[in-house]
């Protein structure tokens, strides 16, 4: 009987430590492994906060081009503002390089009036008639008598000091001949023909004052006819 009362103390000797250890697990253990456990979450939800702002750029995204002019793509050229100073002004004439417009004092071709006025002429007869260099119509000046020398005038009022330009356009019935345009006290002679001709004279005006254009013509034959048209005359800059 003895082996058996051993073997009985033993096994409750077993139990007994079992129990023991069941009891430390609940009493010691447990709140410890608690802690831990709670310590895992509030790790775990630390470590998981970022997520909520996923929306913010990433780390890596950081020095990234945030621009097609950052990431080197190619910017449509932009043309340079015109120099203003390439810019015609009032005071000069667009496309003269600077140069002052020219002052007009008159411009006559003669188109609206029957008589050449404000035109007088001189030992002849002055009408508007044809053929026009431009339009229809010139001023015909027409002479009574062979050999005579007929004028035709113009007087300008009060013209300013300077020097003044006179621009026309002669043209005779036939034959060729010289006209002489005078101003100022200053005359020049020109050629022309039976073709329209361009004649040019200048003269300076030393005060202001009156101030008389005259074109004269010579004629050969009586009867004969001569023509005058687009007679401009300006002040030379």
């Amino acid at each position: 009987m003895p082996p058996r009362i051993t073997f009985r103390r033993a096994l409750s000797e077993k139990t007994c430590e079992h129990a023991a250890r069941a009891r430390y697990a609940r009493d010691v253990r447990a709140p410890y492994a608690s802690i831990a456990i709670a310590a895992c979450i509030v790790t775990s939800c630390t470590l998981l906060t970022p997520l909520d702002g996923f929306d913010e750029p990433r780390s890596d995204d950081a020095g990234a081009p945030t621009s097609d002019a950052e990431a080197g793509a190619p910017q449509p050229s932009v043309p340079d503002k015109p120099d203003s100073s390439d810019e015609p002004t009032d005071e000069t004439d667009a496309g003269s390089d600077g140069e002052a417009a020219p002052v007009v004092l008159s411009e006559d071709s003669f188109e609206a009036d029957t008589s050449c006025a404000p035109w007088l002429v001189d030992r002849g007869q002055a009408k508007a008639g044809s053929p026009g260099r431009t339009g229809s119509k010139s001023c015909e000046i027409c002479f009574e008598a062979p050999s005579a020398k007929g004028r035709i005038a113009r007087t300008y009022p009060a013209v300013d000091p300077g020097t003044w330009k006179v621009e026309a356009w002669v043209q005779r019935d036939s034959g060729s001949g010289v006209c002489k345009v005078s101003s100022n006290g200053v005359s020049s002679d020109h050629p022309f023909g039976a073709s329209w001709t361009r004649i040019e004279h200048v003269s300076t005006v030393s005060t202001r004052r009156n101030v008389e254009v005259r074109i004269e013509f010579d004629s050969s034959v009586a009867g004969e006819c001569m023509y005058l048209d687009d007679v401009r005359i300006t002040r030379v800059p």
